[in-house]
């Protein structure tokens, strides 16, 4: 089932994209390095 671990993959990018954007301590910003968390 790739397709549905590329689906699931594409999701949580998405996330992660979307709360790095946020001025605020969300996990995404410590996953993706950006962020007031760095």
């Amino acid at each position: 089932m790739a397709a549905i671990k590329t689906a699931i993959r594409f999701l949580r990018a998405s996330w992660v994209n979307h709360m790095a954007e946020l001025p605020f301590p969300f996990p995404g910003n410590r996953i993706s390095g950006h962020g007031r968390n760095g």
